[in-house]
Parts: structure tokens; C-alpha cells; sequence
């Protein structure tokens, strides 16, 4: 199939482009997923209810490019002293899930990003408490 594309002429390739969404042509190239995602916010278009599930599966792969667009707009929201519950487990703020799911799901590409950002970004505090808890009921 991707050969019958690549055969076409330049400007059938280019006519086929202008009927493409943007929000679909961005996750075509690397460049197209730059120049998308600069002007729009990646939470407008994910739907509110899959917006946690889309966060995890970006960690999850090591998608890197994508969880740099995600910190960049959501830095200051994810440092944010709230607690998060996922899977008997409670967490200060939700970078410290994140972290702690790249952890287990062994994505140094994310770890890395978290860290980077830890280290520029001095204006937030952190908390010296900032352990995670776990839930489990023993009877």
C-alpha cells in the first residue's frame, strides 16, 4: 500500500493533503507533528475521558516527542500538590505518578524528561514527603 502511495505524482500527493484534517496529517511526519502541535493544545484534542489512558500508553511506549508536547503544556498543572489514586496507590502530585509509571514500565526516554524538567524549573517546591502510599486492606 505504501508503495502505491509513494508512486503517485507529487501533486495528486498534494491535493490528497488538502482534504486531510490537520489533526490526522500531524501523525503523518515528524515535521507535520511540530508544526500541528505548536498551535494547538495536544489536551483539545484527546477526548476528556481518555485523557489519563492516552498519558499512560505515551509513557507506557516511550513516546518521547509526544511527552515532550505534554509537559511542556502541562507542567505547571502536574506539579500541583493534589493527590492522584491509581491502583491502590496514592501519589502527591501527578508527576510523581508519571515518574513512578515510566519507572515501572522501564521508559528512560520519560524519566529522563521528568528529570530535565525537575532541574530547570526551580520554582516549584518540593515536597520532602513526596513518597508514594499504598492502599491495600489487610483483614
Amino acid at each position: 500500500m505504501l508503495n502505491l502511495i509513494c508512486s503517485l505524482p507529487s501533486e495528486i500527493k498534494e491535493i490528497v493533503l488538502m482534504f486531510i484534517l490537520p489533526r490526522v496529517r500531524s501523525m503523518l511526519t515528524h515535521k507535520e507533528y511540530n508544526l500541528y502541535m505548536t498551535k494547538y493544545n495536544l489536551k483539545d484534542c484527546i477526548p476528556r475521558n481518555n485523557w489519563h489512558s492516552f498519558i499512560r500508553s505515551v509513557v507506557r511506549n516511550d513516546y518521547d516527542l509526544v511527552f515532550s508536547k505534554l509537559l511542556i503544556q502541562n507542567w505547571k498543572i502536574w506539579c500541583k500538590h493534589k493527590r492522584y489514586q491509581y491502583k491502590n496507590s496514592t501519589y502527591h502530585t501527578y508527576v510523581l505518578f508519571v515518574e513512578d509509571y515510566a519507572i515501572k514500565n522501564d521508559s528512560q526516554k520519560i524519566r529522563q524528561m521528568i528529570f530535565s524538567n525537575k532541574n530547570k524549573k526551580n520554582l516549584i517546591k518540593w515536597s520532602k514527603k513526596s513518597t508514594l502510599r499504598n492502599e491495600i486492606w489487610n483483614n
